[in-house]
């Protein structure tokens, strides 16, 4: 389970080009490309150095009108799909 305490970063192999606020992933390794909308472009962005789901959640809700409760389902939901497919790590409470 993604805790707020976890820490995220993205894995070293992906290569990545912005389109107008959205993003392509190529994941280098198996050469998968993923097209993520504005939300998870900026998740992507923010976690490109290690930085806790608590702060990437602080800094959506920010930027976006969204409940806090819809954003937590949102940005774990992301960040589990997006470690499924080993584009990111997540460490639990410390940097690893």
């Amino acid at each position: 389970m993604i805790t707020g305490v976890a820490i995220v970063v993205a894995v070293e192999n992906l290569a990545s080009a912005d389109l107008d606020g959205e993003a392509i992933l190529l994941d280098i390794n198996t050469g998968y490309y993923y097209g993520l909308n504005e939300v998870g472009a900026s998740i992507m962005d923010l976690i490109k150095e290690p930085t806790s789901v608590m702060a990437i959640m602080d800094t959506l809700l920010q930027e976006y009108e969204v409940e806090a409760e819809q954003l937590e389902r949102d940005v774990t939901t992301f960040l589990q799909v997006m470690e499924d497919r080993q584009l990111i790590r997540i460490m639990n409470g410390a940097v690893t």
